[in-house]
């Protein structure tokens, strides 16, 4: 009996679980199917329009090393005499994010400004706005303002914010709290009369903080290849603020290599200057002493000591040159004590060491005043900034004097040589060797003048084939 009522239960168990079954049970209630399928339509519809799609913009650049090749002498000479660090992507990468770039761009393209089109579940952002919103005299620390304007008849605007309920009209001025004084301009297109806008104003420190988070810039596989990437809601604006960050960073660099150079000629024709006078004092002098003396040829004995000595005469020079722009490059960094100025350090082209201090210096300087147009010098990193350029000005102090004294005990070896020379022809008159003397003076200073003139057209022609350390290979 009770083997027959399982076999029962088992077969009823069984039918109720078979394919038709369950499916003639399920359609007796398909309403409530149709209705969760509706309803789950409906919720992923609503969350996908009332989310802003976000669009990928994306764009490559390589670096220019100048000491690689395929590049002209010139370009090569700029990189000599301006000290510019060798472009590597570490370095060029964290440049493209500087606040100095990124708050560049906001101002340029006026981003902290933003116009919506309202809508029934989000509003759409628009790129080319019928109207534009000018920021006349904006108040010290902006505060985040909502507008909604409204063009009910022509040239009659309606503004409406938590602060703010009033009408106006084109280009009239008015004030905007926790903004300033504002006015609205005409655009090229024409607002669509009885619709909606929304306008966003945000303090320009705020929107940096906002792109610089938005901005995703990573070495690419190449070792001279930078990737930019930038999430936007609207696509030729992410395009035009990547074009723009990209161009800003080519101007910055261009304007420190013309900075760089300036820096160099401003300090070669000073010295021009002054060497110029100096050397007119002494052609005057050697001529009133031939007059004095009655020199008009040298004898046999001068000319035999001019011509065994005249080797000695050109090293002697040489080294002279060098220890003379030691010392003004001395003088000029210790009266710029507090790293106030660009030093410039193609006039040192044999120690390595001093123009490795001298690139670390200027880079600090060129990134200290880039800062300096957001930030106060109390800043901390301006404080900091301060600090390794007081350091690294003593370095190359140090650096300087040690050249110094090499140089003077090269000096010191040459002019031994050249008594050594001179000791040899005894029957020179008096008259003609003090004459020599003045002739030697002259030469060094020539010689100086020569180099610097060199120097100098060199960093004038540099800047003339200035070009950026940077070429966009894949624009966005």
């Amino acid at each position: 009996m009770s083997s027959k009522k399982n076999t029962q239960v088992m077969t009823e168990f069984e039918d109720d679980f078979r394919l038709e079954n369950l499916l003639r049970k399920f359609w007796a209630k398909w309403y409530w199917f149709l209705a969760s399928i509706l309803v789950c339509f409906g919720i992923a519809y609503y969350i996908a329009q009332k989310q802003t799609p976000m669009y990928l913009v994306s764009a490559k650049v390589q670096i220019n090393d100048p000491k690689r090749g395929g590049q002209t002498a010139e370009t090569q000479l700029l990189g000599e005499l301006g000290s510019m660090a060798s472009a590597s992507v570490a370095n060029e990468s964290e440049i493209l994010q500087t606040r100095y770039l990124m708050e560049s761009v906001v101002k340029d393209l006026k981003l902290n400004v933003t116009y919506f089109e309202k809508g029934s579940l989000r509003n759409t952002e628009l790129y080319t706005p019928p109207f534009l919103i000018d920021i006349v005299e904006p108040v010290d620390t902006i505060r985040y303002r909502s507008l909604e304007v409204n063009f009910a008849a022509e040239d009659k605007i309606s503004l409406k914010s938590d602060v703010l309920d009033t009408t106006v009209a084109y280009n009239k001025p008015f004030k905007l709290s926790g903004v300033g004084t504002v006015q609205v301009l005409k655009s090229e297109s024409k607002p669509v009369q009885n619709t909606t806008y929304v306008v966003g104003i945000n303090s320009i420190d705020k929107v940096v903080e906002s792109l610089q988070g938005s901005f995703i810039i990573l070495p690419g596989t190449a070792a001279s290849v930078i990737n930019i990437t930038l999430n936007h809601p609207v696509p030729k604006k992410g395009e035009d603020i990547l074009n723009r960050l990209l161009k800003n960073y080519v101007e910055t660099n261009v304007n420190d290599r013309n900075r760089l150079a300036d820096s160099a000629y401003a300090f070669i024709q000073a010295r021009l200057q002054y060497l110029g006078g100096e050397l007119g004092s002494l052609e005057s002098n050697i001529q009133g002493f031939r007059q004095r003396n009655k020199i008009t040829e040298m004898s046999q004995q001068s000319s035999e000591l001019i011509s065994n000595s005249s080797q000695y005469l050109n090293e002697l020079a040489k080294v002279e040159t060098q220890l003379s722009v030691l010392s003004s490059l001395e003088d000029y960094m210790r009266k710029n004590a507090k790293g106030s100025s660009i030093v410039p350090s193609s006039l040192v082209v044999s120690d390595p060491l001093f123009s490795n201090l001298v690139e670390k210096h200027n880079s600090l300087i060129l990134e200290r005043d880039r800062r300096l147009m957001s930030v106060t010098e109390t800043n901390p990193i301006i404080v900091n900034l301060n600090q390794q350029i007081a350091s690294t000005n003593s370095d190359m102090l140090a650096s300087l004097n040690s050249s110094k004294n090499s140089l003077g005990i090269t000096r010191n070896r040459i002019m031994a040589q050249l008594r050594n020379v001179e000791g040899q022809v005894q029957e020179v008159p008096k008259n003609e060797r003090n004459y020599l003397d003045l002739a030697r003076q002259q030469k060094i200073k020539e010689e100086l003048f020569i180099f610097l003139m060199q120097k100098g057209e060199e960093t004038a022609i540099s800047k003339t084939y200035n070009t950026p350390n940077s070429t966009n290979i894949d624009p966005p």
